[in-house]
């Protein structure tokens, strides 16, 4: 009796929490914006297929960057660029572009629904090229909106090899083959 007790205990507990909070889906705190993020108007100026410094895959698209995306994610059926309701059985992270500023190198797009870290909520993207190397920095990751995100101060560029993505160094960004 107590098992069933502490067990209504603590899910009405976690809907009350959940309420004041954002909302839930699948017993998930997720992130509500008054943005859209459908891939945005201007693409990266970085587009390509990638490999970075510690041999993770990044397919930077038209809409979407996708991390992760190996040859089970491009296999997927119902993987497509621009489709932010993408499923896949891959461990891939998908990111769909709101707003794309090249001259800067900063993107804000929304995290995916089937992201593995940080469903829904919003990242920002910062990218420098120094020594003929691409570097880039996720400098926010849970941001609870694109404007949230967005007020992230950029990484900072000096020296990108060392440090300045917050506490670490940048990625480098090695063109696939």
């Amino acid at each position: 009796m107590k098992t069933n007790q502490r067990s209504s205990q603590v899910r009405w507990m976690s809907l009350l929490l959940c309420g004041a909070m954002t909302a839930c889906a699948s017993n998930k705190v997720v992130a509500q914006s008054t943005s859209a993020c459908d891939g945005g108007n201007t693409p990266p100026d970085i587009k390509g297929k990638y490999v970075d410094n510690y041999g993770g895959t990044h397919d930077i698209g038209t809409k979407q960057w996708i991390m992760g995306a190996g040859p089970s994610a491009a296999a997927a059926p119902n993987v497509t660029e621009g489709n932010p309701e993408r499923k896949s059985t891959s461990n891939a992270s998908v990111f769909t572009y709101c707003s794309v500023n090249n001259g800067t190198g900063v993107l804000i797009a929304q995290n995916g629904a089937e992201n593995p870290y940080f469903p829904n909520l919003y990242s920002q993207f910062n990218w420098t090229q120094q020594g003929g190397k691409l570097w880039y920095c996720q400098i926010a990751y849970n941001a609870q909106s694109a404007e949230a995100a967005a007020q992230v101060p950029p990484a900072d560029p000096t020296n990108p090899a060392t440090g300045g993505c917050s506490t670490f160094p940048w990625s480098e960004l090695l063109p696939k083959n």
